[in-house]
């Protein structure tokens, strides 16, 4: 299939919203994403998609944060969102988006990028020359007992 990549703008939020919603079983929200991804007080996000035709079938965020690295601010970037829709899967999308995000000249004048992500997408962001740190793990107490 012949897929073609630009970066993704205001004019595509409503496209951005409804794969959002197909990737992940997510209620329909743009004005969430519209905050998210274009009105961050530290700059609008980096967004790459693939398109089919005029269908928007995989995505990619690259959104600023502001931190302080030994002293100094500086703008980092936080890859987010890294989506695919269920029948374009295991075609190296979400491999392509990503590598076109660490392209764009905003993120590789960032001090640096990161992302914090499951296994299985870890294994995508390495062969995109990402280094793994270290893992995460998320332990959690249900609210019953913490009473």
């Amino acid at each position: 299939m012949n897929y073609h990549f630009r970066e993704l703008n205001l004019g595509d939020i409503k496209a951005i919203d409804s794969l959002f919603s197909k990737v992940f079983n997510y209620r329909s929200n743009t004005r969430l994403l519209e905050w998210k991804y274009f009105e961050n007080p530290y700059g609008h996000a980096v967004l790459i998609g693939a398109f089919q035709g005029k269908k928007l079938v995989a995505s990619g965020a690259m959104i600023p944060e502001k931190i302080n690295l030994l002293g100094e601010k500086k703008i980092v970037y936080k890859c987010t969102d890294l989506m695919t829709h269920p029948g374009h899967q295991r075609r190296s999308l979400s491999t392509k988006v990503n590598s076109l995000l660490l392209e764009h000249k905003k993120i590789k004048s960032s001090a640096f990028t990161y992302t914090l992500c499951s296994k299985v997408a870890t294994k995508s962001f390495l062969k995109n020359n990402w280094k793994h740190l270290d893992s995460i793990y998320n332990y959690f107490k249900p609210a019953l007992f913490i009473k």
